[in-house]
């Protein structure tokens, strides 16, 4: 299996997942044009997919923290909402789960 294939497939689970509007590809695939450019082309050949862009910033501490909050409030979201049913994002509170009173 090819780079781009791989990182397509996860790509395509996440958008199936999360439901974005827009995938920010980032580190050195997002860096690298030639792995960006193939990454583009393979994921927009999917059922269901969106656009894929370069990260902006390459060097901003700042925002891997909320980078990290964000992954946070995602796996939140996914690992407490009930079956059928999505959690609303944005009233996730970390370290509690959306259920607990």
């Amino acid at each position: 299996m090819s780079t781009d294939a791989a990182v397509c497939g996860v790509l395509a689970a996440a958008v199936a997942l999360a439901d974005p509007t827009l995938v920010v590809l980032g580190g050195t695939w997002g860096s690298e044009p030639a792995v960006l450019d193939a990454v583009a082309a393979a994921f927009a050949q999917l059922p269901r997919h969106v656009p894929v862009r370069p990260a902006q910033l390459a060097d901003a501490p700042s925002l891997t923290g909320a980078r990290a909050h964000a992954l946070h409030e995602l796996r939140t979201v996914i690992t407490t909402a009930a079956p059928g049913r999505a959690a609303p994002l944005g009233r996730v509170t970390p370290g509690r789960r959306t259920d607990d009173r």
